[in-house]
């Protein structure tokens, strides 16, 4: 079993050498206008002298001159922008983006950590680095690694919502990995106050929904959404006479969206609800893995610039956790034994 789970450590850039297209949109819109009030007061200031420059003058033709230049240097940095795929530019580090946390609203410019650490010794069996801010499309990479790691058949392998993904999840099933991890709650109708599609159970059998006033939704037609084939299901018919369509709905009739693969969504949550110390287990073994790497040895942000040489120096500064736990658990001697063969 092991657990799973990503932390965002900042790279060797700050927050004003990155770059949207909302920020740098923002700042041009402050440069032109100190542009527009400094040509105004020059104006000003040339109608009201009469003889040579004043400093005053001379001052304001310097500013205009710099943030002229500033003009350009934005000019020039929105083309670079228009080029980047995914609509970031960092000018330090070209391959550190922007990154939401918990913690800071403004996020951190670096780079996102994943661990995949085993539940018995705390060890870290897989990591990787990339620049995606976002976990939910690394469960399959690190559980496999993880997998080929430990040289195990069938794993557990537990995460957080952040890493809920369909594909992926369906993914870890065929390759002998058992994912378990809470469902978000992402319901729009639940959001404004209407029952959620966990009010309603699916009965395989018929192929149907049951709602909480006890009629039956049907599968009406299927559709593709986002890469994905979606069955549609509802019953007008019994929506338009229903007393409860208030709490239900604000259209016509209820509709649930079921993927053709939610079977494999819907075993894991039995697992899941089976299991109720799994979220518990997860903390307990990878959070404190990155506040020992933070806290006690330091590695609180990167020192190298690029993709492949943060990796590499994530991968050393674990290397180093590893044997601090491994002193730990197995003694001195014993880890040097091992180290040495």
């Amino acid at each position: 079993m092991v657990a799973i789970d990503g932390s965002r450590l900042r790279a060797v850039n700050t927050h004003e050498k990155n770059y949207t297209k909302g920020k740098l949109a923002r700042r041009r819109a402050h440069v032109e206008e100190s542009i527009a009030r400094y040509l105004a007061e020059l104006e000003q200031a040339d109608s009201a002298e009469t003889g040579p420059a004043t400093p005053r003058i001379e001052h304001l033709t310097e500013r205009l001159a710099s943030l002229r230049g500033r003009l350009g240097e934005l000019e020039a940095i929105g083309r670079q922008l228009e080029a980047s795929p995914d609509g970031q530019l960092s000018l330090t580090d070209p391959d550190a983006r922007a990154m939401a946390t918990g913690r800071d609203h403004r996020g951190v410019v670096g780079y996102n950590v994943q661990a995949a650490v085993d539940t018995e010794h705390h060890i870290v069996v897989a990591n990787a680095v990339t620049n995606r801010g976002h976990d939910r499309s690394h469960l399959l990479e690190m559980a496999k690694t993880a997998q080929a790691e430990i040289g195990a058949a069938q794993m557990i392998a537990l995460a957080d919502r952040g890493y809920y993904e369909g594909e992926q999840i369906r993914s870890c099933a065929q390759a002998g990995i058992v994912p378990m991890m809470p469902k978000p709650n992402t319901s729009p109708a639940q959001a404004h106050g209407f029952w959620g599609k966990t009010t309603f159970v699916y009965q395989p059998e018929a192929d149907a929904y049951r709602c909480p006033v006890g009629e039956q939704l049907q599968k009406r037609h299927t559709t593709v959404e986002a890469g994905k084939l979606i069955n549609v299901y509802y019953n007008q018919k019994a929506c338009s006479a229903c007393p409860s369509r208030p709490l239900c709905t604000s259209g016509k009739e209820k509709r649930i969206r079921r993927w053709e693969h939610e079977a494999v969504l819907d075993e894991m949550e039995r697992r899941f609800e089976a299991m109720p110390d799994a979220m518990a287990v997860r903390r307990c073994t990878v959070e404190h893995v990155f506040g020992t790497i933070k806290g006690w040895m330091g590695a609180t942000h990167f020192r190298t610039r690029g993709l492949k040489n943060v990796a590499t120096e994530a991968s050393l500064v674990i290397l180093a956790y590893n044997i601090k736990r491994a002193v730990a658990v197995a003694g001195v001697a014993s880890t040097l034994k091992a180290i040495t063969g």
